[in-house]
């Protein structure tokens, strides 16, 4: 998951499965790693792809009018990881099925609130 501050403040999670993360690793490999969750190399691909994902958003909102910084990924791995927001965030979450294969993953955006400077906010 990553953050985005400044004017528009919330944050961005890619949550995957082993079948889905495999092939995901696998196409920013090149092929040429494994996808060996106990290699730190591996696990850090996941936040190079929010990362990817997130700057592309930040460049979009940025030629909108609003000016907004990422934080750095966190990744976090295990069996019972769950999201959890407030009833006042706005949020959507995008499901994903890789077809051929057993991966799942779930893209989610989540707007916490807009900065309390701005007065007439750029359309979106």
């Amino acid at each position: 998951m990553l953050g985005y501050v400044g004017q528009l403040q919330g944050g961005l999670s890619l949550v995957l499965n082993e079948e889905s993360f495999e092939v995901f690793f696998k196409a920013l490999s090149g092929g040429f790693m494994e996808a060996d969750l106990d290699n730190p190399i591996v696990v850090s691909a996941a936040g190079e792809m929010l990362n990817m994902i997130g700057g592309k958003m930040a460049i979009g909102l940025s030629e909108r009018g609003y000016a907004m910084d990422l934080t750095p990924p966190q990744v976090f791995q295990g069996d019972t990881i769950r999201q959890a927001a407030l009833p006042t965030n706005r949020r959507f979450i995008l499901p994903y099925r890789i077809v051929g294969t057993g991966g799942k993953f779930f893209f989610t955006i989540m707007a916490l609130r807009q900065a309390d400077d701005i007065e007439n906010p750029p359309p979106l």
